[in-house]
Order: C-alpha cells, then structure tokens, then sequence
C-alpha cells in the first residue's frame, strides 16, 4: 500500500539532510589580511623584498670593516678597551678571555688597567659644542609681500615650538656622541598625532535624522501646508482647504523622517613634529654617494619585541618569523649593546625600513612592476620590512623626512669618526700607566741569603722590633754581607712624566679639546685671560668645522620640520612662554602660513657656542663697565632676568624685577578685559564732541587696570612699551583691539604719571630757586643798612 508523502513529511530510515551552514563571519584580522594582499600584490611584495635583499649585498664587505670600527670606538667608549678581534668568532674579545684559556691560574691583575681619555676628550668636545641650540633664522621669499613676512615669523615660532617638544639639547648632545663614535649622524622627522599631545575642537558637519508631522488630503493626497482648528459641540477638529481639489477637508497628519545637516565641533588629536636621531649603525646609504640627492636608497634598521610587531600588524601574525639571517645577525651584533656582548636575541625582529627614490625603481627587472610602483608611488615609495616579511608601504619622498651631515673634509658622506684619531692616544696612555703601575707594584727588592746563616724557624716566631739582635752563622773564610745578596730592582724612568706630558698635549691637539672649552686649568702657564682667549681660539679653529657642519644639518633639518608641521596644522596652535616670573601665549595662527618662506640660515654657524660661565664673565664686565650704553642695557626691565639668571644667586633681590612681573602680569589681565568709558567726553581739535557710528558722542576711556602708588612708572612704562612694539603686541592688536587698546591706555597712564612727576619737581625747583633769590637780596640790604649805621 503506497503512502502519499505530504510537505514536510520523511520516510523511515531516511537520513534527514543538515541544515545549511550559517555564513561565516571573518574575523578583523582576516578582513585586513585581505586588504593587505589585495593593496600590495604578491609580486610587487616579492619585487620590493628581492631590492632590499641585493641592496644589503651591495657593499657587505666594506660595511662589514665600518661596522668592525665603529663597534670599536664604542666599546672604547664604554670603558671595555683590553679587546682584542677574534677572526673565529668575528668579534671584539676582552684579553681575559684568551689569557684564561691558555692560562688556568690567570687572575685580574694580569690585565692592565684603562685610563679612559677616549671618553673624557669626547664629553669634553660634546659639553663644548652643546651648550648652545644652533638658532635658525627664516627669511620671507619676498620682502614685499606681508604674507611672505608672516609666514616666515610663523616658521619660527614653530622652530621654537618643535626644539621644546623634542628637547633639542639632548638631542644635539646625541647627534655629536654620534658623530664622535660612527662618522655621520641622520635626522628623520615625522609629523605624529596622539591624544597624549592633547585635543583639539574642529568643526565637523554631521547628519541629524529628525521627525516632522505633514497633513495631506484624504481625497487627493496632496500635502497640505496651513491648517485651521475650529470647535464644535465641544470637539476639536483640524480643518484645511485642499490646494488641489479645491474642497474643505480634515486633513490626514502623518509623522516623516528627514535628514538635516549640523555644524557641531569635535576633540580632534593634537599633532606633533618628531625629530629622531641616527648612525650608520641604523642607517645604511652607499659608501660612495657624497650627498644623500644622489643616493637612490635609504635603509633604516632598528630591533624590537616580536609582541610590538604582531600588536602593529596583528593581520601578519603567521608570516612573521624570528630568527634572522646571518648578515642580519651581524648587522643586530653591532647594534646591541656592548654591556651584553651575549645577550640572547631570539624575541627580537628587524624592522627595516625602506626609502626608495622614483629613479630607484629601474632596479627591478620586471617592466610592468616597475610602472605599478611608478604610477602608485610617483614620488618615491617608503616600506617596511619585518624580518623577511613586507608589512606596508606608502607614498613619501626622502629628502623631506631625512638629513645627513656632510662633513666638509670628506669626499663622501661616510666621514671618519671624530674619535679615530684618539684610540693610539688611548693605547699608550694605557701602556704608560700600567708599566707605571706595575713598576710601583713590583718595585720591592728581593733579598736571598745562605740557608744555614740563621735560625729560620726562631726567626719567624720572633716579634719584629726596632734593635732586636738575632744570631747568625759565619761560615769559615765568609764575612757575613756576603752570605745574603739582594736583587736590583728596575726603576722607573725619567722620561715617563715628560711622555706623559706629550701625550696629553698630542690628545688635545689630534682632538681640539683645550681646556678653554670645557672650563679646565691651562697646563704650564699663568692662568691670564689672554692665554685662556689664545687656548679658546685654538680650539676654535680646530672644532668650527664641526660646528659648521653640524649648524647646517640643524639648519635643514629644522626647515623640513616646520615645514611638514605646517602642512599637517588643523587649526590655531598655541604654547606658553615665560616673560618675567609669568607667561604668555604665543599664538601659530593657519592664516599667517599662506605665504612662502625663502632662504633659511643658522644665526651662528661662524660663532662658536658660549657657555653660561662665559656669559656670566660678559655679564660682571657690563656691570662693571661705567658706559651710559652698557648700564641702560643692563637695567633695563627686559634685562633683569637674565642678569638675576647669569649673577647665579636665586635668593639675590634685584630693583625692580617685581615692578616688571607685576607689569607683566597686569597685561595679561588688561588684554582679557576691554578699557572703561569715563563721564568725560572725548574732544576734537575744534572743541566738538567725536561721535561714533550712531552718532553718539564718544567718552573718554581709561584702562580697566588703575595705576597705584606702589607703581614704579619708569620700569611699568617700558615694561609696556616692550610689549607693545613686540610681534606678540602686534598680534594683539590685529586680534583683539579692544585688549591692545587696554594696554596702550594703562602704559599712557604711566606716562602722564611721569610726565607730571616731571613737571612737579621743575616746580619744586623753581620755587626752591626763587626762595634762595628772596634770602639773597634780604641779606644783601640788611647788610647795606649796617654799613650806613656805622659810617655815620
């Protein structure tokens, strides 16, 4: 008997079919990982990889001798200078270590001590040429333009800005420890934002759905605008005229949804230019480009975490791998520190990162790649490596991120280390001193005598004491003196002090660190200021050629900075400067960075930096000047700080700084508040009332801050004017009139303050003349009638 099967129903034993699977959801990494293999091709990650591969094994033998000297000078640095080069194992290795394998019974003092003259030369050098930032100056491209002009005061208000965010003096301390040790030293300078910098609101337009309730006819549909409310019997009813068909209906409301547009404003990350400092330990270029236009590659090598690459790029967590190749493993040898000759490496990867220059691209063989990467990055192409793993590449172009010096006495850009010429100086002021040492150490004679003169046993158990008598034996036909002889001992020579001397006259002079540079006593003189003046200018003669060049590459490094800063600014930026013991705000307007800046310079690259002991003797020689000029500068209120600064005594109380901080801190409240109208009317030249726009007379106004008698008009007066004729003045008043108005009116104040005094004590003078002219002519006829009186 068959059974009609119905929908859903099955037959015994039949298997019933799954459900169909859910759709699989990707996770975000697949998402990304996707992307990544869509936006940069499989043969193009290939092509990219194979370039930095044959670019490492361009010069490996040359930088494989670079990277021998450099690891040199650096453990000569550190103190580790007792090495020697293992062929076998390719590496610097401390003398103990071969002296105990061949010697078992090796101790300490087998090894000589260091004097390390390496390191104090090279501190030495660096104190000297850091104690100043390089300034730089920005010149309008035409003078003529006011946008040129402001654009270029603007470039640098932020040059001051980047030197405050990056610490510029720590960072022209590295570059010079860099240039003493490697030979060249790399600026890369990128903009970077992180709500760490702080936040600021721009505005944003935003979408906004809202409901809005409409009437349309129920006959027709039409949309009905205006509505009427009538009542009737006590009821309410809406009532309209259609405006199609004519007729008067209770119009239908129905409740839409509409789009509109708002102007809302958002906390947007701030932004901040970031300046980082490298060697040719981590920056490779060829070795025989002289400047970086004509290299057609940069390679920047830096080691990390292996967690800090897969929290970057968590996408390529399978395709990174460690361990590492063994050119790369002698490239991370050098870089590691020389404290941990040893350290394991296994969690560390490479980043690699990669510039290539537009013209660069015909590296690669393949036609069509090569106009892939033309066509994407026209400009030149930036791309990093993780190990052997492509992670990402964009569009930037070299030569606005990166700097490198240019030593003038090198034909290339690979220079030789400052340091080089030190290290035979380091090695024989360390033979010099251990030969020294070992002299004194070992400078106790020996004496042998015949084994049967005494009684050794008794003599051993005897106290040692000033005129003890001990017996001895005599052996027939000997004298006494002739049964002990004592060893003659080497003596140091004489010339080891007048060696020592020449050695640390060669140091200073293969080096040019002069104690003028870093304060130190003048060996074999008097200690005159022109035998100190002579010692700096030799100095000078031998370090400005690396301050010049290290004043060029701040130079250019600054000028790419602020100019990237420039372009990535969203809005009005602002930071805090110190004037007196208060602060102002210096404003980085966008609307003054719509001009072109033209030649940059550095303001003293011909002059060699002055330490603040050499500004605090400038200082004591104006004081001490007697000059009219020499004393106005130095009391003037702008000048009071530096001078409580140079004097070097905080607790010091000069005249007049808190005259000048309290001036200080009344414009900074007169130019957020606006002046106050007095009941006096404001007077033309005729006598009539000035009326404003309305035709209102004007009153006369006067600074929201009154002047008080504790005031010192004079140092108020020219606190006010200095900041009046400033740029930071001069933006007040084209910013905020009213604020500027304020404090022209309060320094007017003090003005009419003086000029009263003035006139006051001419006054007081006058009377004090005319009182002297009256007792004059009383004793003058008094003294005439006595004469009269005693004639008759």
């Amino acid at each position: 008997m068959s059974e009609t099967l119905m929908p859903g129903m099955v037959l015994e034993n039949e298997e019933i079919p799954p459900p169909p699977a859910p759709e699989q959801i990707k996770t975000e990494e697949e998402i990304k990982l996707e992307e990544y293999e869509l936006k940069y091709p499989e043969e193009i990650r290939k092509s990219l990889v194979d370039v930095t591969r044959d670019l490492d094994k361009e010069q490996q033998s040359i930088r494989e001798t670079h990277l021998i000297e450099w690891k040199k000078l650096d453990y000569y640095w550190q103190n580790l200078q007792n090495i020697y080069w293992d062929v076998v194992a390719r590496d610097w290795r401390p003398y103990e270590e071969g002296i105990r394998g061949a010697n078992p019974e090796f101790t300490e003092e087998d090894i000589g001590r260091v004097i390390n003259v390496y390191r104090a030369y090279g501190e030495s050098i660096i104190a000297g040429l850091s104690s100043t930032i390089p300034g730089v100056r920005f010149a309008p491209d035409n003078a003529d333009n006011p946008d040129d002009i402001s654009t270029a005061k603007a470039y640098g208000k932020i040059a001051n800005l980047i030197q405050v965010h990056n610490n510029a003096s720590i960072l022209i301390v590295k570059a010079l420890f860099t240039l003493f040790n490697q030979g060249f030293v790399a600026c890369y300078n990128y903009n970077h934002t992180s709500p760490e910098f702080g936040t600021i609101k721009t505005p944003k337009t935003i979408e906004e759905e809202y409901e809005v309730e409409k009437n349309f006819c129920p006959n027709c549909g039409s949309e009905i605008e205006e509505v009427d409310t009538v009542e009737e019997e006590g009821q309410i009813f809406n009532v309209a005229m259609c405006p199609t068909c004519m007729e008067v209906v209770q119009p239908e409301p129905e409740i839409q949804t509409q789009k509109r547009l708002i102007e809302t404003y958002e906390d947007c990350p701030k932004a901040r230019e970031i300046l980082e400092i490298y060697g040719p330990l981590n920056v490779k270029v060829p070795f025989y480009v002289s400047k970086l236009q004509n290299s057609p590659y940069l390679i920047l090598e830096t080691e990390h975490h292996y967690s800090l690459a897969v929290s970057l790029f968590p996408h390529l967590e399978d395709k990174i791998q460690l361990g590492t190749s063994a050119d790369s493993s002698y490239e991370r040898w050098a870089r590691q520190p020389s404290e941990a000759r040893d350290m394991d490496q296994s969690d560390l990867v490479t980043f690699r990162r990669v510039w290539l220059r537009p013209w660069a691209y015909y590296m690669i063989e393949d036609k069509g790649q090569r106009e892939h990467l033309k066509k994407t990055y026209p400009n030149g192409v930036y791309y990093l490596l993780i190990n052997e793993t492509f992670a990402e590449a964009f569009e930037e172009n070299m030569d606005d991120h990166w700097t490198i010096t240019q030593n003038p006495t090198s034909m290339y850009i690979h220079a030789a280390p400052l340091g080089r010429m030190l290290v035979d100086i380091q090695d024989m002021t360390n033979d010099m001193y251990n030969l020294t040492l070992r002299t004194i150490l070992y400078g106790i004679p020996m004496t042998f005598a015949e084994a049967n003169a005494i009684d050794w046993d008794k003599f051993a158990n005897s106290p040692s004491e000033p005129g003890n008598v001990y017996p001895a034996k005599v052996q027939p036909g000997q004298n006494l003196s002739g049964m002990f002889h004592t060893v003659k001992t080497a003596t140091l020579s004489k010339e080891v002090d007048t060696f020592d001397q020449r050695l640390l006259g060669a140091g200073q002079f293969v080096s040019g660190a002069f104690p003028s540079i870093y304060g130190g006593t003048l060996e074999g003189g008097s200690g005159t200021y022109k035998e100190y003046e002579s010692s700096r200018n030799q100095a000078l003669q031998r370090l400005s050629l690396i301050w010049k060049m290290l004043n060029i590459w701040w130079k250019d490094s600054a000028f790419k900075a602020c100019k990237e800063y420039a372009n990535n600014l969203v809005g009005d930026e602002s930071y805090a400067k110190r004037t007196g013991e208060s602060y102002i705000n210096v404003w980085i307007k966008k609307a003054e960075l719509q001009g072109k800046v033209g030649e940059v310079e550095a303001e003293s690259s011909d002059q060699f930096p002055i330490t603040e002991n050499q500004k605090r003797t400038t200082m004591m020689e104006f004081i001490a000047n007697p000059s009219p000029v020499m004393q106005a500068i130095i009391s003037h209120p702008e000048n009071i700080g530096l001078v409580a600064r140079l004097v070097g005594f905080g607790e010091l109380y000069i005249p007049g700084n808190d005259q000048r901080n309290k001036q200080l801190v009344e414009n900074l409240m007169l130019m957020n508040s606006e002046p106050i109208p007095t009941a006096e009317l404001q007077m033309d030249e005729l006598g009539q009332p000035v009326l404003d726009e309305m035709g209102q007379p004007q009153m006369v106004l006067q600074s929201s801050i009154p002047i008080e008698p504790v005031d010192n008009d004079e140092i108020h007066s020219e606190t006010s004017q200095a900041f009046i004729i400033s740029d930071a003045g001069q933006y007040l008043k084209a910013t905020n009139p009213t604020g500027y108005q304020n404090i022209f009116l309060h320094w007017q104040a003090h003005q009419q303050n003086i000029a009263m005094k003035a006139e006051q004590q001419m006054l007081q003078q006058l009377e004090m003349e005319k009182l002297k002219n009256v007792g004059n002519e009383s004793s003058g006829s008094g003294a005439a009638e006595s004469g009269k009186q005693q004639y008759q």
